[in-house]
């Protein structure tokens, strides 16, 4: 938790979004999403600025999505930070 919030602090860095990947979801006690993103206090960051993906390593579940998840934050920042040459 401290770790994030001293990234986050960075200027540089708070426009780059951030992935967790929420693994062993097929485990008794797995925390949900929104436990996972109050313990880590990610619910005073921006919206849209962080996903939290609910996966298993074990069976790949919720991997494919968040590699689409990965592909498609990439493909948005690189559209936005595009320079305009004439």
């Amino acid at each position: 938790r401290a770790e994030l919030e001293g990234i986050y602090q960075h200027d540089a860095m708070t426009h780059v979004p951030l992935i967790v990947l929420a693994n062993k979801q097929d485990t008794d006690g797995a925390l949900s999403a929104e436990d996972i993103a109050e313990k880590l206090n990610l619910l005073a960051w921006p919206d849209g600025s962080y996903y939290i993906i609910p996966c298993c390593a074990l069976s790949g579940d919720g991997l494919t999505g968040a590699f689409g998840t990965l592909a498609q934050m990439i493909r948005s920042q690189k559209k936005a930070h595009r320079l305009n040459v004439f």
